[in-house]
């Protein structure tokens, strides 16, 4: 890399709100959404959204779900937030870019 500034770092998305459920299975990602359908009348739906299954490893898994679950079996499903670290830096040539934090900025 060549001469860089860090000028502020942060996490992605700035406030997340966990729920604590007993299921040992956490709730899948999915974003609000207006229900563009003729029939739908514009009501607030849920649509899901791309999402990471934790492998014994450690490891993510991507996958979109076909439909969000709130409960297995009567036990409700926590909600687990992701966070991602960015960056704000300075390159040579003054512009100002958002990174993520990864390795090699490190």
């Amino acid at each position: 890399m060549s001469n860089l500034v860090l000028l502020d770092i942060y996490f992605l998305p700035p406030m997340a709100i966990a729920r604590v459920g007993n299921s040992d299975v956490p709730l899948e990602n999915y974003a609000w959404d207006e229900d563009s359908q003729i029939h739908g009348a514009c009501r607030t739906i849920i649509r899901p959204r791309c999402t990471f299954r934790v492998r014994l490893n450690g490891g993510l898994e991507p996958y979109l779900p076909r439909e969000i679950q709130f409960k297995d079996e009567g036990k409700i499903r926590p909600v687990a937030p992701f966070f991602e670290l960015w960056a704000d830096i300075l390159s040579d040539s003054q512009d100002i870019n958002q990174v993520p934090v990864d390795l090699l900025l490190l």
